[in-house]
């Protein structure tokens, strides 16, 4: 029972208007890393009705990989291809396996890898659609100036950008419950409130002044999909958060970034899985991308 729980825990936290159907291929090519690049680089087909689209890197949560965006019923990627936009999908772990670093170790590896994606797309910038504690992770990175000045935009769907009262209940008087559900990890561990406030006091004036557009998104069902799971965690984190609704692992309150630099595209019915899913979240990102020029 407890190896299952670990299971669905990692699994849990992971992390425009389409073309005429005439301009969709009939298949969507699977993401794959290129000839001789890093193995946890996957890039997605290229839309032939637009080769020079803006270019989003997708970046997953906590105890997830790259595959989480088009695999498992996830149809985010096929959405922003068939709109048209150039993807790349990152793996925090070399070997893609599920992910449970600390903050600023996946930090460290989107500084490494970006230069070679936007060498391979030829492109100045990206927009980062994050997942989950991927939000924080991505907006560590963008301590270093380099990295920043090569963002456009930032998409975080049910970041803990607040931090996570979970977590918080998860190293304190919940741990014993915690061990046994198998949440514990180094990655966890900084999403506690205690970390990320401190986080937040670097990154929030950075931010303000960057003009850098950042948007968040909510989740607030965590019975959405029934999970057993989040059928435990829910309640528990609802009755810290004083009723507050949430996804099963990250409360509404604790998504949304100072407005003097974010907006909060508001709150989709979904559980904390499901928000990074196309079907889901891709219509809120896509309502503020630039769209692709179609080529003729």
């Amino acid at each position: 029972m407890i190896r299952s729980f670990t299971l669905i825990f990692a699994l849990a936290f992971v992390s425009a208007a389409a073309f005429p159907a005439a301009n969709r291929p009939a298949a969507v090519p699977t993401p794959a890393p290129a000839p001789g690049g890093p193995a946890n680089v996957f890039y997605g087909g290229v839309n032939p009705a637009s080769p020079n689209a803006p270019v989003l890197l997708f970046v997953h949560g906590l105890g997830s990989n790259a595959m989480y965006w088009f695999t498992g019923g996830n149809d985010m990627y096929s959405d922003a291809y068939n709109a048209g936009y150039r993807t790349v999908y990152i793996s925090m772990n070399a070997d893609n396996s599920g992910n449970s670093a600390p903050i600023a170790q996946n930090a460290a590896t989107l500084q490494q890898l970006l230069p070679g994606i936007l060498a391979y797309y030829k492109t100045s910038g990206v927009y980062l659609v994050c997942h989950s504690k991927g939000g924080l992770d991505a907006q560590d990175a963008m301590l270093s100036p380099a990295f920043m000045s090569s963002v456009k935009g930032v998409f975080t769907l049910a970041s803990p950008n607040q931090g996570d009262a979970l977590a918080d209940w998860a190293y304190g008087k919940g741990n014993p419950i915690a061990a046994r559900l198998g949440m514990l990890s180094p990655g966890l561990s900084d999403l506690q409130t205690s970390v990320v406030g401190p986080l937040r006091i670097q990154l929030d004036p950075l931010f303000s002044v960057s003009g850098i557009p950042f948007y968040t998104l909510e989740g607030n069902n965590f019975r959405a999909e029934k999970s057993v799971f989040y059928g435990i965690t829910g309640p528990i984190l609802k009755s810290l958060t004083g009723g507050e609704d949430n996804d099963g692992l990250v409360a509404v309150e604790e998504v949304p970034l100072p407005v003097t630099y974010a907006q909060d595209m508001g709150q989709v019915s979904a559980d904390h899985t499901h928000v990074g899913y196309g079907s889901i979240s891709w219509a809120s990102v896509a309502a503020h991308l630039p769209v692709p020029l179609v080529k003729r």
